[in-house]
């Protein structure tokens, strides 16, 4: 069934058709179960079963689980309130925990830079967008609903020399559970902190527009309203190639199976994440050996290849105040030339 159900409802749909009785919830999760793969995901799936089995604690204590509740795990299944508090506790503590881990080993492992959220439908190409835009040989992009449960991050260059990160998020669907969007916090927390937001369409589905409006609807869900969305999503039609077309002029239309158009995506993201940034271009000088040159180079921020004089190299850069800031701490030898 393609709505939420009441438990007095799929006890009766039971009795009369014999088999598990499916609601959009369960199904949902049903289908988050199978394909979640890390720690993350499969804590937040278990979040968000509380509310559901909450409903259903009456009739558990009468009825057979496999009844109200179609392909969970034994685990999942409690008795009393006490029980389910205690085990909501431990899960929100559990992943707490698992979010920060995650956060420690980004900070070491990705380059520091402005954050890009790539959103949209399921399935309307979010991975194979960003496997376009960073060469990932690691991303696999798959043909099936949620084959992303949990953001991933990835780094990239952009054309002005900024590093940035990209962020493949979960896929929306329609009417997305309240308590599922909320289970989902954590994950979702990237689109929301993101300077810049690709929401990315599959405009050769004959229900993209349906499509369209349920992530808007999910946005605003998030706290980004149309507003704030003018001025921080970029929106992208995808997949050309099979013929899709919005007719809205303000998109930029792609191909991330052939790469038509991707280009000029890549251009328009570098100017958003600067405006968005507050990045402007500096020129700094440096002396041969100065150890602030390999610091420009780690941190993503040189544009090009340094100019050679007799005593020093001229970097172009693109910086905040607040890089810009943190760089002269960095650097003593350091001199500015003004651009």
């Amino acid at each position: 069934m393609s709505i939420d159900s009441h438990p007095r409802q799929q006890s009766e749909l039971h009795a009369i058709f014999g088999c598990p009785i499916f609601d959009r919830f369960n199904l949902v999760l049903s289908i988050f179960s199978l394909f979640a793969r890390d720690e993350v995901a499969r804590l937040q799936i278990a979040l968000a079963q509380v509310p559901y089995l909450r409903q259903r604690l009456n009739r558990l204590r009468t009825e057979d689980s496999s009844v109200l509740l179609p392909c969970w795990s034994g685990h999942a299944v409690v008795q009393t309130e006490d029980e389910l508090r205690m085990r909501e506790q431990w899960l929100r503590k559990r992943l707490s925990e698992a979010v920060e881990k995650e956060k420690k080993e980004r900070e070491k492992n990705t380059m520091r830079g402005s954050s890009i959220a790539v959103v949209g439908y399921t399935n309307a190409g979010k991975t194979s967008l960003i496997k376009r835009l960073t060469g990932s040989a690691s991303l696999r992009p798959l043909n099936r609903l949620f084959a992303t449960l949990h953001t991933s991050e990835h780094s990239a260059r952009l054309p002005s020399g900024r590093v940035v990160t990209l962020a493949d998020t979960i896929g929306f669907l329609y009417d997305l559970p309240l308590d599922l969007l909320a289970a989902f916090e954590a994950t979702l927390a990237h689109v929301v902190q993101a300077e810049v937001v690709v929401h990315i369409r599959d405009v050769s589905h004959p229900d993209w527009k349906a499509q369209n409006e349920e992530v808007e609807n999910t946005l605003d869900r998030l706290g980004l309203d149309e507003e704030k969305r003018r001025h921080r999503v970029i929106t992208v039609d995808n997949k050309i190639d099979k013929g899709g077309s919005s007719g809205d002029e303000k998109t930029w239309r792609i191909s991330c199976k052939n790469g038509e158009g991707v280009r000029e995506l890549i251009s328009e993201m570098d100017r958003a994440v600067r405006e968005r940034s507050g990045a402007r271009g500096r020129m700094i000088a440096l002396p041969f050996h100065s150890k602030s040159i390999q610091y420009l180079y780690s941190e993503g921020f040189v544009v090009d290849e340094p100019e050679t004089t007799e005593t020093h190299l001229k970097f172009i850069v693109n910086m905040t105040d607040e890089e810009f800031e943190r760089f002269k701490s960095h650097s003593n030898e350091m001199r500015r030339l003004n651009k």
